[in-house]
């Protein structure tokens, strides 16, 4: 799955399938598997040695095309070490990384994201309801460096320095779990009911006239806010940096701090 066809497909189903041996150790392992090992053997080992050669020829390895040789029925710069992580679960949130709106949804583990989409390793409503909400959408176009017009998703300068709620109650935890559920729940009805994409649906929020959507988004901002405990009519993106200072200078003593997840 790239970002196109999460927010410009029909219910954001990919439309390709990919052969992923990410985990074999070795040829042998991939031989086991014969009409999938020619198809890779006559597709892609091919252009696997065209590029191999090429960089040999350039004389610099710094693409590590010619070590890929070893490896060569494996994705090039695979990320398995994402893969790993996001193993266990169910699911997990992504989003476009160059994008004009904010527009998060939860993908089947079995997918494979392309580099296109940022991945956050969480399958829980909470961490979805924050990571979708103002809050942090506030955050990423503060923080976030610029592709033409739309907005990049970076993770040194967006995520690792988004603060979360630190003080909030269960209830305020299951409330923002609860508003997420049924934005998502009514985007997906939506979505169906019209045959929309998340793209299509969206442009329609920035329309005016009443919208469900448009109603469900501000439940889930007033839920998240309260659980920061933040003031609605102070500036949010204010309070946010205050909040980031404030969760710094306790890291900085090597205090626990509150992250996503449940």
């Amino acid at each position: 799955m790239n970002g196109d066809e999460l927010l410009g497909a029909f219910e954001s189903e990919p439309h390709r399938y990919s052969i992923d041996f990410s985990f074999s150790k070795n040829i042998s392992e991939v031989a086991k598997v014969p009409d999938l090992f020619k198809l890779l053997e006559s597709k892609v080992l091919p252009e696997i040695k065209r590029k191999a050669e090429a960089e040999i020829t350039g004389g610099t390895k710094a693409n590590g095309r010619e070590d890929h040789l070893e490896t060569w029925w494996k994705f090039w710069r695979r990320r398995e070490d994402m893969l790993q992580i996001i193993a266990p679960l169910k699911r997990f949130i992504a989003c476009s990384r160059v994008t004009s709106r904010s527009i998060f949804e939860f993908v089947p583990q079995a997918v494979r994201p392309n580099d296109a989409l940022m991945v956050f390793a969480f399958e829980d409503d909470y961490s979805f309801g924050v990571i979708q909400s103002d809050a942090h959408w506030q955050w990423w176009k503060a923080k976030c460096s610029t592709f033409e017009a739309r907005l990049r998703y970076t993770t040194t300068s967006v995520w690792d320095t988004f603060p979360w709620p630190q003080r909030l109650s269960k209830k305020q935890q299951e409330t923002v779990a609860q508003s997420a559920k049924n934005l998502r729940d009514a985007r997906t009805q939506a979505m169906q009911d019209h045959r929309m994409s998340l793209r299509d649906l969206y442009r329609l929020l920035e329309k005016p006239g009443k919208n469900p959507i448009k109603d469900l988004h501000a439940s889930l901002d007033k839920a998240v806010l309260a659980a920061y405990g933040f003031d609605a009519k102070q500036d949010l993106l204010a309070q946010l940096l205050a909040l980031n200072r404030e969760v710094a200078e306790k890291e900085g003593r090597g205090e626990k701090v509150r992250g996503p997840g449940l």
